[in-house]
């Protein structure tokens, strides 16, 4: 367990402990590194990738879905997947609770995070990173990732958006 909210046994750091080492660690080195909890999501991803990989292993058919134009079916076949991956953050951190939003547009994912174990801004940039990193690890690498909403400025939950500016139909 990397962080959580409540000791536990198996716990690597307190949840607390870790966000002030890392708002720290943000506000020493942004001239070095221009966010460093956003590198830090995309790093955790990267080393912890053998985990990932284990849900996420995808037939040659399915690789073309994922890396093909930029169609609503490709969309949603990266929902899915996300779908099956997000929720293996659990073994790290506790709790959290990241869900792809059913209602998919035709170029937008939401994610929703309705509970997370550090309450500041640091961590949510974390999970952009983390996003952004399991994007990168199922091959896309052409969307944007943004938060429309945060619990920590009075929404019920964190919206993360996952949009495409080119999307093409699949019936044309």
């Amino acid at each position: 367990m990397l962080l959580s909210m409540e000791p536990e046994d198996r716990e690597w750091i307190n949840a607390m402990s870790f966000a002030v080492v890392m708002a720290a660690t943000d506000i020493h080195i942004t001239t070095q590194i221009e966010d460093f909890s956003y590198e830090f999501g995309r790093y955790f991803i990267e080393e912890n990738k053998i985990v990932f990989m284990q849900e996420y292993s995808p037939s040659e058919n399915k690789r073309k879905d994922i890396w093909g134009e930029n169609t609503a079916s490709r969309i949603l076949q990266i929902a899915l997947k996300l779908e099956k991956l997000l929720p293996l953050l659990s073994l790290w951190m506790d709790p959290i609770v990241l869900t792809v939003d059913e209602k998919i547009f035709g170029n937008e994912i939401r994610i929703n995070m309705t509970s997370h174990p550090i309450k500041l801004p640091i961590f949510c940039d974390f999970i952009l990173g983390v996003i952004v990193g399991l994007l990168e690890l199922i091959g896309v690498a052409d969307a944007e990732i943004s938060e429309e909403k945060c619990m920590l400025t009075g929404s019920t939950h964190c919206v993360f958006l996952i949009s495409w500016s080119d999307v093409k139909l699949d019936f044309i």
